[in-house]
């Protein structure tokens, strides 16, 4: 059985390695919950993204934050999905 910080690094992992380190600006934790039937850790990550293909342009601050939602089983940490999480 995987621990709540474990499930949290493993998505972050997920995140950055699926989406590439150079598309994930300031990954967070943003929210961490077990799903009804207590078998998956649901863990949101919420990251800024680059602009523009040329100089790095960020997103100011007050702009919208990209959110995923990695679903972890809890039993042996393997990842079972991730979707776009709105906000």
């Amino acid at each position: 059985m995987i621990t709540v910080k474990d499930a949290a690094k493993i998505a972050l992992g997920y995140v950055t390695d699926l989406i590439g380190s150079e598309n994930v600006l300031e990954p967070l934790i943003e929210e961490v919950d077990q799903s009804d039937d207590g078998q998956y850790w649901l863990v949101t990550v919420g990251f800024d993204r680059p602009l523009g293909t040329g100089a790095r342009q960020f997103r100011l601050r007050s702009e919208r934050r990209d959110y995923k939602q990695v679903r972890i089983q809890m039993a042996d940490g393997q990842v079972r999905s991730m979707r776009m999480r709105t906000v």
